[in-house]
């Protein structure tokens, strides 16, 4: 990593924190609109069943939405990763954060709210990914191309 040290990326990971329990959180009201049938559900009751009580499982969802949110924080230190292309940071990025979050969608039962289970939660993970990058690649095109002009027209401008 060029300016990323551990202790740096330990620190961001920490910075993920709440923002993987955003997420988990966000998830919940997202499932409980398509398959709730009008009420909230602040875990799948897949979950409350196996953990035996709903306060139980609400505390494993916000442990392993902690993890998750860690994990991928931590995994954002890799497009920091100067010497390595761009197909090795994302294959790398996108490894790290399938590991980091799909046994997490499997513990928490979200998965089975998708067609297919854990395939189908991972092509609709994988999807997602995969519609960011491009976005997000293009983008970073654009801002490179937009610099890269403005740089030859002052290298092609006269000099007084």
């Amino acid at each position: 990593m060029t300016d990323m040290t551990f202790q740096k990326a330990l620190r961001r990971g920490l910075v993920g924190i709440p923002i993987g329990v955003f997420i988990a959180y966000a998830i919940t009201i997202v499932l409980s609109l398509f398959w709730g049938n009008g009420w909230y559900s602040p875990v799948v009751p897949a979950l409350t069943e196996i953990m035996g009580s709903q306060i139980e499982a609400v505390a494993l969802q916000f442990g392993l939405s902690c993890v998750m949110g860690f994990a991928f924080a931590f995994a954002s230190c890799i497009w920091e990763i100067e010497t390595w292309s761009l197909t090795r940071q994302t294959l790398c990025h996108f490894l790290a954060i399938s590991l980091g979050s799909l046994p997490i969608a499997g513990v928490l039962h979200w998965a089975d709210n998708v067609p297919g289970g854990l395939p189908g939660y991972f092509g609709f993970f994988a999807a997602g990914y995969a519609v960011i990058w491009l976005i997000l690649t293009a983008s970073t095109r654009r801002k490179v191309r937009e610099v890269n002009q403005k740089l030859n027209e002052e290298r092609d401008r006269p000099k007084p």
